[in-house]
């Protein structure tokens, strides 16, 4: 199987460097161009905001039906939030999400459109909702997370 020329790369979680913060191997990423091969998936991912934004446009993508495993555990997902629209989990096709392998790219953003909506409204809620000391930092890879965050109101 031949695939088109671009960057290939892998991160193994047995490396080393797997614990380390995870920069240096995105900049290696975004400086190969707009799409790299991540051999631990065996797959394409887009690595920049433009071309991750074009897979969003693009009204080809998620028109190929997903192995039984990866349906089994999405509809167990759409089961459990039956009570929210989500219209990335909704297609015309059965077995066919109409946003298929997009989870690089858009966490961060839905992340920020989480936040704008949800602490405004914690703010008027809670006027007095404050940090009670630094927060913590977790040691994950990939998603740079907290481990704690004190808060007193």
């Amino acid at each position: 199987m031949s695939r088109p020329l671009m960057l290939s790369l892998s991160q193994s979680p047995t490396g080393p460097d797997f614990f380390q913060p995870p920069y240096p191997f995105y900049d290696c990423l975004r400086a190969g161009g707009d799409i790299a091969f991540r051999e631990e998936y065996g797959m394409p991912c887009a690595v920049s905001h433009r071309a991750v934004w074009a897979l969003l446009r693009d009204r080809r993508l998620g028109r190929e039906p997903l192995p039984e495993p990866v349906q089994v555990s999405r509809n167990t997902s759409r089961r459990s939030m039956r009570s929210r629209h989500i219209p990335c989990w909704t297609s015309n096709h059965r077995g066919t999400p109409a946003c298929a392998s997009l989870h690089f790219g858009v966490g961060a953003p839905l992340a920020r459109l989480e936040l704008a909506t949800a602490l405004p409204v914690l703010f008027q809620r809670r006027p007095d909702f404050a940090l009670s000391g630094a927060p913590r930092h977790a040691n994950l890879y990939h998603f740079h997370g907290l481990d704690a965050l004190r808060v007193h109101y």
